[in-house]
């Protein structure tokens, strides 16, 4: 669900904070319903509420997914008729510290939450969720992104979205630069060849939007290769001067930055989210190329455009690298401790089901979570495109450190004093190397 608004600055105080509490006491509330999973225990007789948090997902608006939410309340209630269902719509400014604050005293903590992997592993490492394999043991075989639901072997999200990522190239400017859109740019360097050529025929820019998506995803800005994670997955800091990788793309993002390839904002942190202005234009046909995420693809603006366009892989180092994709993973976690597990697992079970989680992607625009699905958009132009090019992948990525998560806006910063010709690449590179290792270590420390 929109993680283009997420900026999870939080991230980094909720690791410690949890692990504080971890330490000092009690991680959950007082249980007062054991999990009855392999009992005979009959639905009809369980009552009570479950209290369901959500964030605005990509639909048109919430009544729309309260709506799509209502379907699966409603067949839930069948089988658990006398449980009923309350769910909050959390604006996503609020999110993070709604559930950081709940988590840590146990006080007020929902049935079940709205999470991705970065932020379920913080609580997951804290013993504080219900593992879903044995619930979902049936259901592994049709899901999608269980490694990036997973911690430790255990699935703990229901996943609900899985959000892809690529560059949509409008194919009349194409034509008049003399680029043929049978050969889309692969590699940095054929990129920055691509960016020449637009700006020296025309003076054409393409929208980078060196944004949330890709720290969040793992890897570097729009490059999504080898070596460009600025924290491994098991605590190796990559960033920095003497990774070759990051010196090579940070210097040509200040080149297409200094030579007008792409606007400013396009590369700092005003492209922290998806900029209006940046969409606009190319929807406009005024942009030769845009970095975008897949639920943009359904946008009927994009749909409707007058020039034809075309979907383009994502970019890697060179000929020798790894191409590498980005899908992202979303669902639902469910906090130990609370009341009706088993009911709760069974409501997630409904609502990431295959008909209602193929109602979710063609609300939303994100990819449905069960292979049984098959291409829900079969008759929405791009999306095709956009499969085809997932299933020549080298490699596909969906999560990142959490340090990397909590560090983003920072990150975002001293890439903006680069970009400013405020440092240079190499002591900018270093000063998020020495950022990372020192909150890594605070982490690493509060365990």
């Amino acid at each position: 669900m929109k993680r283009h608004v997420r900026l999870l600055t939080v991230l980094l105080s909720i690791m410690m904070i949890v692990s504080m509490f971890a330490a000092c006491g009690p991680k959950q509330p007082q249980q007062t319903s054991q999990s009855t999973l392999g009992t005979t225990a009959d639905p009809k007789a369980v009552s009570g509420k479950i209290e369901f948090w959500m964030n605005p997902a990509g639909f048109q608006s919430d009544d729309l997914q309260q709506a799509w939410a209502q379907k699966a309340i409603d067949e839930f209630n069948k089988i658990y008729p006398n449980l009923k269902v309350n769910i909050t719509m959390v604006p996503w400014a609020d999110s993070s510290t709604k559930k950081q604050l709940v988590m840590s005293t146990g006080n007020n903590v929902p049935n079940a939450m709205y999470t991705f992997p970065e932020e379920m592993v913080v609580y997951a490492e804290n013993d504080q969720l219900v593992a879903l394999d044995d619930y979902f043991a049936n259901d592994m075989g049709d899901l999608l992104g269980v490694p990036d639901s997973s911690f430790n072997g255990k699935m703990y999200i229901a996943p609900v979205l899985l959000a892809t990522y690529g560059m949509v190239y409008n194919v009349d400017i194409l034509n008049k630069v003399g680029w043929d859109k049978n050969k889309l740019p692969t590699t940095l360097a054929e990129f920055d060849a691509f960016l020449k050529q637009c700006k020296d025929n025309g003076g054409y820019q393409s929208y980078i939007q060196n944004n949330l998506y890709d720290n969040l995803s793992g890897a570097s800005s729009i490059l999504w290769s080898e070596d460009t994670d600025y924290i491994t997955l098991d605590g190796k800091v990559e960033v920095g001067k003497d990774n070759q990788v990051f010196k090579t793309l940070y210097t040509h993002l200040k080149s297409w930055v200094d030579n007008g390839y792409t606007p400013m904002e396009s590369v700092t942190s005003a492209g922290s989210s998806p900029s209006a202005s940046g969409i606009a234009e190319f929807y406009d046909g005024k942009l030769a190329s845009f970095y975008f995420s897949g639920i943009q693809i359904k946008d009927p603006k994009l749909q409707e455009a007058t020039f034809e366009w075309v979907v383009g892989p994502a970019l890697k180092y060179d000929d020798s690298s790894k191409s590498v994709g980005i899908d992202i993973i979303g669902g639902f976690m469910v906090p130990k401790g609370t009341e009706n597990i088993d009911a709760t697992v069974e409501l997630l079970k409904i609502m990431t089901n295959t008909e209602n989680g193929s109602a979710f992607a063609m609300g939303t625009g994100y990819m449905p979570t069960r292979k049984s699905a098959g291409n829900v958009f079969a008759d929405i132009k791009g999306y095709d495109q956009l499969a085809d090019i997932y299933a020549q992948y080298d490699e596909i990525k969906g999560v990142v450190h959490s340090v990397v998560s909590a560090d983003f806006n920072p990150i975002l910063q001293i890439r903006q004093k680069i970009l400013l010709g405020k440092t240079s690449v190499e002591d900018g590179l270093e000063e998020m190397r020495e950022l990372l290792e020192k909150d890594l270590a605070k982490v690493e420390g509060s365990k």
